[in-house]
């Protein structure tokens, strides 16, 4: 398997987060953790309506180095 497939296979199992994800070095139990902490906040987090209520935010890094971000 390349790692295009392997991207691709974690595209298509998106409904298995975190459990989906290509690289990662976590645990099994730990994965398994997240998802039960993300079940338990479904519906706060989710909506069957698929719209989100979730505020973005745009971070920038000025050559200073000091970093600014916005809502969106």
């Amino acid at each position: 398997m390349t790692e295009n497939d392997a991207f691709r296979d974690s595209l298509n199992n998106f409904a298995r987060f975190p459990r989906n994800l290509v690289h990662h070095n976590t645990y099994e139990h730990i994965l398994e953790g997240h998802v039960e902490r993300l079940d338990k906040q479904d519906e706060r987090l989710f909506s069957s309506e698929e719209k989100t209520d979730v505020g973005l935010w745009e971070c920038g890094v000025h050559p200073s180095g000091k970093v600014s971000r916005k809502g969106l």
